[in-house]
């Protein structure tokens, strides 16, 4: 990659986050990078919206990732122990299939959830998957800007997620989302617990679904390409 760099005229980033860490740790010269934010097709998650809080004392919270270790169900789960002790109505679903599964369902039976927590496997429908949720949770130790919570604000859900990438450039802490540090159950757990106990998760769910719109659609990425293709000397 590095001797690739004095060819290139322009490295994209996908977060600011990710920007700054290619420049600081990747020795990419500040000059040739640009950032564009990863876009999602939103059609299908805005046309199968969730409704968070609607069916109380249940919460459903409900996490889409490969159970791989990068994605960090272990803490996870750590965390949805504290918080089903404290939320009765708690509910988890794990969405996602991977080398990990074995372990993650010992750990679950471990902390005597197995009757809380769902092992979903791979999703032939995530919009279907995320309407059925009350609050979407990401445990990742590192992200570049996940698509996956773009899909889930699309949806009208509220966060809770790590802290990691680019994440709270889509997700904000306190408006949108509350997050938490990485590998921190104990963290995750009390984001998890403030968002259940939220008195209107709707209207925080409303405000991503809102901020995804404005800010990440695909079209918007991909008219952010054709400027730098243009400016990079593209034809038209």
């Amino acid at each position: 990659f590095r001797a690739t760099l004095p060819w290139v005229d322009c490295v994209v980033l996908i977060s600011e986050a990710t920007r700054q860490f290619f420049v600081r740790y990747r020795g990419i010269p500040e000059g040739k990078t640009r950032v564009i934010l990863n876009g999602a097709h939103l059609e299908r998650f805005l046309k199968a919206p969730a409704h968070p809080g609607s069916k109380l004392p249940r919460v459903r919270f409900g996490t889409a990732a490969r159970l791989v270790g990068e994605k960090d169900h272990f803490t996870l789960l750590r965390a949805f122990a504290i918080v089903s002790a404290e939320v009765p109505g708690a509910e988890l679903q794990i969405a996602g299939d991977g080398l990990l599964r074995d372990r993650l369902v010992r750990l679950a039976n471990e902390l005597n959830l197995a009757d809380r927590v769902t092992f979903v496997g791979a999703l032939p429908d995530t919009a279907e998957f995320l309407s059925q949720l009350d609050v979407f949770v990401l445990s990742s130790l590192n992200e570049g800007l996940p698509l996956v919570i773009l899909e889930a604000m699309a949806a009208g859900l509220p966060v809770v997620s790590t802290r990691v990438g680019g994440v709270e450039e889509a997700a904000r802490d306190g408006y949108s989302a509350y997050l938490a540090e990485p590998c921190d159950s104990d963290g995750l757990a009390r984001a998890m617990i403030r968002m259940a106990r939220e008195p209107d998760m709707a209207r925080i769910g409303a405000l991503g679904r809102q901020t995804v719109q404005e800010r990440f659609p695909i079209e918007g990425t991909w008219r952010e390409y054709h400027k730098l293709f243009l400016s990079l000397g593209a034809r038209a």
